[in-house]
């Protein structure tokens, strides 16, 4: 199966130049979301791009091969050059509700004209300006890979867009959430309470995924608070347990039932991938270790899902997605 192709709108160095003035973005704002858009069915309904972040940080308003066609169809020229999901650290749906929003967005990518240049060497755009070096945009693609699965799993996104071809995986996946919460009163070194967290309280729980809204699975949630340190406090407001009891107990006797949840997807479903959601992964991981779970087969995020082409990997059982 052949890659799916992207094209970028707008910004720094387009691809689509379907008009005499490539910087004329009110025409390609009509075009796209005027009444006779074939991206548009009806018109009180938003519209779908495609964002591409790249590993450096930047960010690309794109539309696929397939969106493409249909405004060949109507006439326009095919663009000169495209790209490929190996392009991006992530492709993901983007949505507009009008003409004016589109605007705006393609405006923030316009790079800042200079006098007496034609074209800039580097992207000055407003959104791009400060990620023309660098890997920011690794964080920026996983929290898009997260936006992807939701869709997926909602059902709401053509896979082929986004470069997709085996989704199978969500027949069977399973989500899972991890947490913990810190003394507040802590006198070692960052570093050693990052490698070495004492937690006050700990809590998990599994995602109900045949629901499109994804509720917490009945009986999963557990909050289990370390009876030796049952007096002290984190610093912050305590929120009272909606999804159960909370449980005082020693730590022993946490590591335990923790081990018990985590090996029923390490061992039982070994076939079936995992994802887990954390807010923090090092102090997860960190924490998990801590608890006697083996993680060292876990890998850290879930590109190894979205992207099995492009990283040469096998499907991966186990798969970490922080919470922003």
């Amino acid at each position: 199966m052949s890659p799916t192709r992207y094209y970028q709108l707008g910004g720094f160095r387009p691809d689509i130049r379907w008009f005499e003035n490539d910087w004329d973005d009110k025409k390609l704002v009509g075009l796209l979301a005027g009444p006779d858009s074939p991206l548009r069915p009806r018109n009180d309904q938003s519209f779908e791009l495609v964002l591409g972040i790249k590993n450096q940080g930047t960010s690309h308003l794109l539309l696929s091969d397939t969106q493409t066609t249909a405004f060949e169809r109507a006439g326009n020229r095919r663009p000169y050059r495209s790209t490929t999901v190996a392009d991006y650290g992530s492709v993901s749906p983007i949505y507009f509700n009008s003409a004016s929003e589109l605007q705006k967005k393609l405006k923030t990518l316009k790079p800042k004209a200079k006098k007496g240049r034609k074209e800039e060497p580097l992207d000055t755009s407003q959104a791009n300006k400060a990620y023309v070096t660098g890997d920011h945009g690794v964080l920026r693609g996983q929290f898009e890979h997260g936006r992807v699965l939701y869709r997926l799993l909602q059902k709401s996104i053509n896979p082929a867009v986004y470069s997709l071809s085996d989704i199978s995986w969500t027949q069977n996946i399973r989500i899972i959430s991890f947490l913990c919460n810190l003394r507040a009163i802590d006198s070692r070194p960052y570093d050693e309470r990052q490698r070495t967290p004492r937690p006050l309280d700990y809590g998990w729980a599994e995602a109900n995924v045949r629901d499109l809204q994804l509720p917490l699975k009945q009986g999963s949630a557990v909050h289990l608070r370390r009876a030796e340190d049952r007096l002290l406090g984190t610093g912050r407001l305590n929120v009272p347990f909606e999804h159960g009891t909370t449980l005082v107990e020693n730590q022993d006797q946490i590591s335990l039932l923790a081990q018990q949840f985590f090996s029923e997807f390490q061992t039982e479903h070994a076939d079936t991938p995992t994802i887990l959601l954390v807010y923090d992964e090092k102090l997860a991981y960190n924490a998990l270790r801590e608890l006697g779970i083996q993680t060292s087969s876990w890998k850290s995020g879930i590109s190894g899902l979205l992207r099995q082409e492009v990283a040469g990997l096998s499907l991966p059982l186990f798969g970490t997605l922080n919470v922003f």
